[in-house]
């Protein structure tokens, strides 16, 4: 019995030794994490510490901010359109009226075509033969006159071989061309009767084949290709090249007279460039 109660004394400090040692263990471990959390947050601070920008690692910011664009807008360009134009361009545009000259020419060419406008397109009236004494009003290169009832114009420069169509004095006349007359053939069918309607006389010329007014086979007929006696010739149709049948209209000049129709020997030509015979046909005005 003692034996075991002295074995049973003998454990209790043993048990307190460790309890002690587990204490002192708790201790020193609880001290150490305190030391350590102490430690950590000293390295933590330093680290922030570090990390905080100091006045000299700072970039400094302009103090002042950037000169700025102008910010004005352009001048504007007037949008108001000015009220008057300027007199002289109102003005420049104005045709200015022809200023003709009088003058005396002589024809230098043969049967010098009379034109009803100053210009080659416009329809030929009549024809003025080599050597004709004739006056008129000048204005550039045309000359406006009257020939046997009949105004237009002529041109007062060159024909296409370089002879000029007019001279200014007789005794400049050049000698004509040498140009030998077309052989003749009875070309007109018929002259037919002249009626009268609102005091005009209308006159049917018909043709046996087509016919041009030049020897080449081109050219509409005109008035310049026939002739009136006691009348003068208002109108013409049926002229276009080739044709077969032209219609006079004619103003009788004196009643109770016969009017005289004239195909112009050497002024009519069929496409062989022969030349239409003079022919005429006469009728009575009531």
């Amino acid at each position: 019995m003692s034996r075991g109660m002295s074995r049973g004394g003998g454990g209790f400090p043993i048990i307190i030794a460790v309890l002690g040692v587990l204490i002192l263990a708790v201790i020193g471990i609880f001290i150490w994490m305190q030391l350590s959390n102490n430690n950590n947050n000293e390295t933590m601070d330093n680290g922030l510490v570090s990390m905080a920008p100091t006045l000299e690692t700072v970039t400094q910011m302009p103090t002042t901010a950037p000169t700025e664009a102008p910010t004005e807008a352009p001048t504007e360009a007037p949008t108001e359109a000015p009220t008057e134009a300027p007199t002289q361009a109102a003005t420049q545009y104005v045709t200015a009226a022809p200023v003709y000259n009088t003058k005396t020419v002589w024809i230098n060419s043969d049967a010098l075509r009379v034109h009803s406008q100053a210009n080659f397109t416009s329809e030929v009236v009549e024809k003025i033969p080599y050597g004709t004494e004739v006056t008129g009003d000048v204005s550039g290169k045309w000359m406006k006159v009257t020939y046997e009832g009949v105004q237009g114009y002529i041109y007062l420069g060159k024909t296409t071989d370089g002879r000029a169509t007019v001279v200014y004095s007789e005794s400049a006349l050049e000698t004509p061309p040498e140009e030998p007359d077309a052989t003749e053939k009875d070309l007109v069918a018929n002259i037919g009767n002249g009626t009268i309607s609102g005091g005009l006389m209308t006159v049917s010329i018909e043709f046996s084949e087509e016919v041009y007014s030049d020897d080449n086979g081109t050219g509409n007929l005109s008035t310049a290709d026939f002739t009136v006696t006691n009348g003068s010739i208002t109108g013409i149709s049926g002229t276009s090249a080739p044709t077969t049948f032209v219609t006079l209209t004619i103003n009788p000049l004196v009643a109770g007279t016969n009017v005289t129709v004239t195909v112009k020997a050497q002024s009519i030509f069929n496409a062989e460039g022969l030349a239409a015979q003079s022919e005429s046909g006469s009728f009575v005005n009531p």
